[in-house]
């Protein structure tokens, strides 16, 4: 059986295991006959006869695990949002992504990009882009898929990663607050509950003054929680906020609209591929409050015919055994 070392710079391994991407990704290779031994440690790469291939998530860091490998004649594969080449081309982010991608590209086998918006910005700074496979990311459909009876209720939920304010600023969660905030002035809305689920900490806290400074009701912060509660929670609201400035792909989000919720994003990154028009998209760079009348008839139009659209396309695109079929270069 050929071992896979499966790298991320993670701050603990078990991440490898209760970030989505990292574990759905980790058990298609199991099921292709490779055993997957993950690390975040980029001197295990050193150990060349402990593995045969090299998998890197992110095109950061990653490079220099990809350069000890390609030492000891090892393939490297690449995959994971590149959020940074979606910034203005003058910021520093922009260009050290720029280089960091090239380097990892340079010395990559093959890379699987995750969305359309990736493909196109790194198509932009290569002149060779053979090495480049578009294999969006995937999910477990028949676990989402609705199994509660009971009728939906006009709530909202979104799930983040809040221990900092920057994370929660990109991905638009105090934009959707103020949208709920204005929704639920209205009379269809106002017995409506935002349901926040994440790790808590400077974020949670910031958007908490947020909702104090607004006077904001019905909104509960849920911490972490469960992959059942998860699914609970997405199938028994009707809405879900993704208004990210930026999204790699939108893992979540593909979630809650298989789980048949009305996803209302940003159509930001990632979102286009995976949600699009099949969900309701915001204007984040526009007011608030200039917007509200428009989602509120844009909701009242959105009907089942375009989710279930939505849903037929999660099948054809983002399942995973799609996923699985992309990686199985990996054994040739």
């Amino acid at each position: 059986m050929k071992k896979i070392l499966f790298y991320s710079s993670v701050s603990d391994v078990s991440f490898f295991y209760t970030q989505k991407f990292y574990k759905i990704d980790i058990d298609l290779l199991q099921e292709l006959g490779f055993e997957v031994i993950t690390t975040n440690k980029k001197r295990d790469f050193l150990k060349f006869w402990k593995y045969d291939i090299t998998f890197c998530y992110f095109y950061k860091w990653a490079f220099i695990p990809a350069i000890i490998s390609r030492c000891f004649l090892k393939k490297v594969y690449f995959t994971g949002g590149i959020d940074d080449l979606s910034k203005e081309k003058n910021t520093k982010k922009y260009k050290r992504q720029r280089l960091l991608f090239k380097i990892c590209y340079f010395f990559s086998t093959k890379c699987f990009i995750v969305s359309t918006e990736d493909n196109k910005n790194v198509r932009s700074i290569l002149k060779n882009a053979n090495k480049l496979i578009l294999s969006y990311h995937s999910i477990d459909i028949a676990s989402f898929e609705k199994k509660i009876v009971n009728k939906r209720k006009k709530d909202f939920f979104t799930i983040a990663w809040m221990k900092n304010k920057d994370n929660v600023v990109r991905k638009g969660l105090d934009q959707a607050l103020l949208l709920f905030a204005e929704l639920s002035k209205l009379n269809e809305y106002k017995d409506s509950f935002f349901y926040i689920a994440g790790t808590e900490g400077d974020g949670s806290e910031y958007l908490k003054q947020l909702i104090k400074g607004n006077n904001i009701r019905n909104v509960i912060f849920l911490g972490n929680i469960s992959e059942e509660e998860k699914i609970y929670y997405l199938n028994t609201v009707s809405y879900y906020f993704q208004l990210s400035v930026y999204e790699g792909f939108g893992l979540a989000a593909l979630e809650a609209l298989a789980a048949g919720c009305i996803v209302i994003h940003s159509g930001r990154g990632g979102l286009k591929d995976c949600i699009g028009d099949n969900g309701i998209i915001v204007d984040i760079e526009a007011s608030v409050f200039e917007q509200i009348k428009e989602l509120e008839r844009k909701i009242k139009d959105f009907n089942e015919e375009k989710l279930a659209d939505g849903i037929k396309r999660i099948h054809a695109l983002f399942s995973n055994e799609r996923r699985k079929n992309d990686f199985s270069i990996i054994c040739n």
